[in-house]
C-alpha cells in the first residue's frame, strides 16, 4: 500500500464471533455515515495494511512527522511551561475558524489546518519548532502558507 495509509483494526476470532465482529464493523461505519468501504477485520489483508513498514520513517512525509514528533517530545521535556499539568494555565485565543493560538507560560503554540494560508500570525521571539510552510514577514509576524503548527517563544511586551 504505501502512503500513510491509516491503522486499521483487525481480529482473528473464529466463527460466529468473527462473522458478528465483521458485520457490526459495517454498521459503525454505516451509522456514522462514512461512505467508504468497510476494512473487514476478519480478512488477513486488514491485518497486513497495518503493520509498520519501518523503512518509511526515512522517507518523505513520513520523515518529516518524525521529525516533528521528536521536537515537539524534546521541546516537552525542555520546557516546563510544557509539562505542568495544570491546564487552567493554558490560554486559548481563536483567530479564525480555522486558527487557534495556545499560551502557557512565555510559550505560545499556533495551529492553523487550512488549507488556505495564515498571514497575520503573532510575532516570535524564537521559533521553537516549525510543521508546515513558515514564513516570516518584513514586520516580523509569522505566516503560514496552509495547514502546520508553530511553538514559539512569545515577544514580551514592557
Amino acid at each position: 500500500m504505501g502512503g500513510l495509509d491509516p491503522f486499521t483494526y483487525f481480529t482473528d476470532h473464529e466463527g460466529e464471533l468473527g462473522e458478528l465482529v465483521s458485520a457490526g464493523r459495517a454498521r459503525e461505519f454505516a451509522a456514522m455515515g462514512w461512505g467508504q468501504t468497510v476494512p473487514d477485520p476478519q480478512k488477513r489483508a486488514t491485518f497486513e495494511s497495518s503493520i509498520l513498514r519501518w523503512e518509511e520513517r526515512e522517507q518523505g512525509a513520513h520523515a518529516r512527522m518524525l521529525a516533528w514528533y521528536r521536537a515537539l517530545i524534546a521541546l516537552r521535556r525542555e520546557r516546563s511551561d510544557l509539562h505542568d499539568p495544570d491546564l487552567r494555565r493554558t490560554e486559548v485565543e481563536v483567530l479564525a475558524e480555522e486558527t487557534v493560538l495556545l499560551h502557557r507560560g512565555e510559550l505560545t503554540v499556533l495551529a492553523h489546518r487550512g488549507p488556505g494560508e495564515m498571514v497575520d500570525g503573532p510575532r516570535a521571539a524564537e521559533v521553537l519548532a516549525a510543521f508546515g510552510e513558515l514564513e516570516h514577514g518584513p514586520d516580523g509576524r509569522l505566516a503560514l502558507r496552509g495547514p502546520g503548527a508553530v511553538v514559539l517563544r512569545s515577544v514580551t511586551t514592557a
